[in-house]
């Protein structure tokens, strides 16, 4: 028989972090029990309140920092703890870094079964804020009230109704702003429940798909679709990718979920035959365009 937890749902306690686990909560043992508390960070002190109690562990929020921790940074984004979308702006940024080094090792330590596995040096991004190139925004239509458009809560059950986000591109902000003016002024709702905007560096083709640039090189991908969020690192991803993989023109090369062709067509021209796999099929026909006239290259819609 399991022994029931000595904590009850509201209970405050006080508790010292000791590390950050995966999905950015911070992670303290009382009496020997696990807490998880949001927007925390190892050598805080914090006061906590208990909001749920499982069998092996608890979930608290953050009611005060006692003592703040030397990695602790001011968050530049004022809906930042309530906003779903950002779990370590609170954080500094090199310690982010060594966090996020930490957790892949811990992955596959524990889930994989590998020791001491050896993961390199995390790539920091050139820039901290405004590297977002699309940006998916939630429009709740309210009776009798001003349209809610933002982002879902740290809940994931209430929009956040937020003015601008700091982590995109500013061109995605004056766009943004620009509807949300437009749906004040009209003083109507709009039908769709769902804003897609992409950063306009690379310029818009059309309502179904947006293009990119990459090492001088023009992608199509549908507007609905994924591409490479961070604009300030894709092209030091592409790099890797290539170092990494290393295809040789003896090498027959499938790039599983390859999108719409991103890596694909600068793995293509360096191997003897590319197979690139995509479950949408909208990206598949992007791919197909970005790398046509590539006899090395092939696409297809499948799991």
């Amino acid at each position: 028989m399991t022994q029931a937890l000595p904590y009850k749902v509201g209970q405050v306690l006080t508790a010292e972090i000791r590390a950050v686990a995966f999905g950015g909560d911070g992670l303290a043992r009382v009496d020997g029990f696990v807490v998880f508390v949001p927007f925390t960070l190892e050598g805080d002190i914090v006061e906590v309140e208990i909001r749920e109690v499982k069998k092996k562990f608890l979930r608290g929020r953050l009611r005060k920092i006692l003592t703040p921790s030397v990695h602790r940074a001011e968050a530049p984004c004022p809906y930042f703890g309530k906003c779903g979308g950002c779990q370590y702006q609170h954080i500094d940024y090199e310690r982010q870094l060594e966090i996020k080094t930490q957790q892949v090792v811990d992955a596959f330590e524990r889930v994989g079964g590998l020791k001491s596995p050896p993961v390199g040096r995390i790539i920091p991004s050139p820039r901290f804020y405004g590297y977002r190139g699309k940006g998916e925004y939630h429009v709740q239509p309210m009776a009798g009230k001003p349209t809610v458009i933002g982002f879902l809560d740290v809940s994931g059950r209430r929009l956040v109704d937020i003015e601008r986000c700091e982590i995109m591109d500013e061109s995605i902000n004056e766009s943004y702003a620009e509807f949300r003016r437009s749906v004040a002024q009209a003083d109507i709702h709009p039908g769709e429940s769902r804003l897609v905007l992409w950063s306009r560096e690379n310029g818009e083709t059309d309502e179904a798909r947006v293009r990119r640039r990459v090492k001088e090189r023009d992608f199509l991908a549908p507007r609905d679709g994924f591409f490479q969020a961070n604009t300030s690192l894709v092209e030091t991803l592409v790099d890797e990718v290539i170092r990494l993989s290393a295809p040789s023109q003896a090498d027959r090369v499938i790039e599983c979920y390859c999108g719409s062709g991103l890596f694909s067509a600068f793995l293509a021209e360096r191997c003897k035959s590319f197979a690139g796999v995509e479950i949408e099929e909208g990206a598949v026909e992007c791919a197909r365009e970005n790398l046509k006239g590539c006899p090395t290259a092939s696409f297809s819609a499948a799991m």
